[in-house]
C-alpha cells in the first residue's frame, strides 16, 4: 500500500495558497522554512495568480484528512509550490526554466507542469533533460487545442525527457479538447480530465467546497501523483524504468473522440493498479513434466514436442505461482492453440501458441489437409501465421520447402511419420 509518502512533486504553475487546510499539511518546506517559490521575481512567494496551480496541487496532494470529497491522488506526498506566471495568461520561458532549476537543487522527485506553447525553447528543452538526468520525473500537458502533434506538437509535453498526458472523459473518450499524438512519440499516455477536483479557488475557502476544472492540465497532475504512489514504493528506481512500468502497464487504450477525427486512433490509458504491480509481481513459472519431449520456448512463446493427437496440456506443462487457460482453434487442441497464463493477481502474464509438427490446420493431425497448406506456403512464399510456419518445417532447417511437403504428404498417406521432437 502506498499513499506517496517521502516524495516530493513540484507544482509548477501560478502557485499555490499554501495555508489553505486542504493541503496546508502537505506543502514542502525549504532548510529556511519557505513554503512556496516565485520563479519570475525570485522571491519566497507562492500567493497565487490564479488558482490554477491550486487545483493541480489539490489534485496531487490534497490531504485524506481534512475533507469530506475532496483527496489527492498521493494524499501523503509532499508539494513544492513554484510559481512561474505573471499573469493568469503570461508565462515566460525564463521562469518555467528557472522553476525546474529550483526543482532540481531542492530534491524534488516528480516535476508537474500543466503549462504548453507551440514553440519549443531550447533552454526549457535543456532544464528538462537535466531534471530527468537528477532523477526527476518530468510531465506536462498535451494541451487542449484538439490538435494531431503532426500538425502542431505542444511543448514541454513533447520533449523526449518528458512524459506528455493527454485527457479523456467520463465516456472512456479522449476529451474532445485534448491534443493528440496517434504515434505515442510525443504524448505518452491518457489519464481523466473532465470535471476533476482539486483545492478551492480562493485562499479563505471553507472545507468541503473545491474548484472543478477540465482539461490535460488536470489529467497531468493525476499521472504525477500516481509517479509519487510508484516512487514511495520503489524509491530507487529511475524515470526510466517509471516509464517503462508506466507505458507497458498501459493495457488498456482510449479511442479517439469522433468529435475530433474518425480516424479510430487509440491512446495509451493510465491504470494505478497495473502500474503499481508492474515490478512487485513474481512471474509465474511455467515447466514441462519430465518424461515429455516438450519444448517451451520463451524466445518464440512456443510449447511444442508435444505428442501428434495429444489429449490434454495438463499431460506436458505445469505452471506454478499462477494461473492458466487453454484456447483451442476453431479446428481443435494443435497448431495455433493457446497456452494463456497469468499472475496470481490475475494479469495477463504471457500467451504461448501450441505447435505440433505437421499440423498446420489446428487439429492436432498430420494429415491431407496440412500438407495443403504447406503446398500453398510453398507456392505463394506467404506466411499465414508463424507458429504454422514453424509447424510446416517439419525436417527443421529452419526452411519450408519440397522436403518438407514430401514428409507431411507421406504422413497424410500414412507412409511416413511426422517426429514432434526437435
Amino acid at each position: 500500500e502506498t499513499m506517496g509518502a517521502g516524495v516530493v512533486v513540484a507544482v509548477i504553475d501560478s502557485g499555490v495558497y499554501g495555508n489553505n487546510p486542504e493541503i496546508a499539511d502537505n506543502i514542502w518546506e525549504d532548510a529556511q522554512g519557505h513554503r512556496g517559490f516565485n520563479a519570475e521575481t525570485l522571491t519566497y512567494d507562492a500567493t497565487p495568480v490564479t488558482n490554477h496551480g491550486g487545483n493541480v496541487a489539490g489534485i496531487v496532494a490534497a490531504s485524506a484528512n481534512k475533507s469530506r470529497f475532496l483527496i489527492g491522488v498521493a494524499p501523503e506526498s509532499k508539494i513544492m509550490a513554484i510559481n512561474v506566471s505573471q499573469s493568469p495568461k503570461q508565462i515566460t520561458s525564463s521562469a518555467v526554466v528557472t522553476g525546474i532549476n529550483y526543482a532540481i537543487e531542492n530534491g524534488a522527485d516528480v516535476i508537474t507542469m500543466s503549462l504548453s506553447t507551440t514553440t519549443s525553447v531550447t533552454s526549457v528543452k535543456n532544464a528538462c533533460d537535466a531534471a530527468h538526468d537528477a532523477g526527476i520525473t518530468v510531465f506536462s500537458s498535451a494541451g487542449n487545442s484538439a490538435k494531431n502533434a503532426s500538425v502542431a506538437k505542444n511543448y514541454p509535453a513533447a520533449y523526449p525527457n518528458v512524459i506528455g498526458v493527454m485527457a479523456y472523459g467520463t465516456d472512456e473518450k479522449l476529451c474532445n479538447f485534448s491534443n493528440y499524438d496517434p504515434t505515442g512519440n510525443y504524448y505518452n499516455v491518457a489519464a481523466p480530465g473532465y470535471q476533476i477536483l482539486g483545492l478551492p479557488m480562493n485562499e479563505d475557502a471553507t472545507l468541503n467546497t473545491a474548484s472543478c476544472i477540465s482539461g490535460t492540465s488536470q489529467a497531468t497532475p493525476i499521472v504525477a501523483g500516481l509517479a509519487a504512489l510508484y516512487f514511495s514504493l520503489y524509491p530507487d528506481h529511475t524515470p526510466d524504468e517509471f516509464r517503462n512500468a508506466l507505458l507497458n502497464s498501459c493495457t488498456d487504450t482510449v479511442p479517439e473522440n469522433p468529435a475530433v477525427t474518425n480516424a479510430g486512433y487509440k491512446y495509451k490509458k493510465v491504470d494505478a493498479v497495473k502500474l503499481l504491480n508492474y515490478y512487485d509481481l513474481e512471474a509465474p513459472v511455467v515447466e514441462r513434466f519430465a518424461g515429455t519431449s516438450t519444448v517451451i520456448d520463451n524466445e518464440k512463446g512456443f510449447i511444442y514436442g508435444l505428442d501428434e493427437g495429444y489429449g490434454s496440456i495438463d499431460d506436458y506443462v505445469s505452471v506454478s505461482n499462477g494461473d492458466c487457460e487453454f484456447i483451442p482453434t476453431e479446428n481443435g487442441n494443435g497448431t495455433g492453440s493457446i497456452l494463456r497464463v497469468y499472475y496470481m493477481s490475475g494479469e495477463l502474464y504471457k500467451d504461448y501458441e501450441i505447435v505440433v509438427f505437421g499440423d498446420t490446420d489446428g487439429d492436432a493431425i498430420c494429415d491431407g489437409m496440412d500438407c495443403a497448406f504447406c503446398g500453398y506456403l510453398i507456392e505463394s512464399g506467404e506466411s499465414i501465421s508463424p507458429a504454422v510456419d514453424f509447424a510446416c518445417d517439419v525436417d527443421f532447417d529452419d526452411v519450408i520447402s519440397q522436403d518438407d511437403y514430401d514428409i507431411i504428404f507421406g504422413c497424410g498417406l500414412k507412409m511416413d511419420f511426422v517426429s514432434q521432437v526437435r
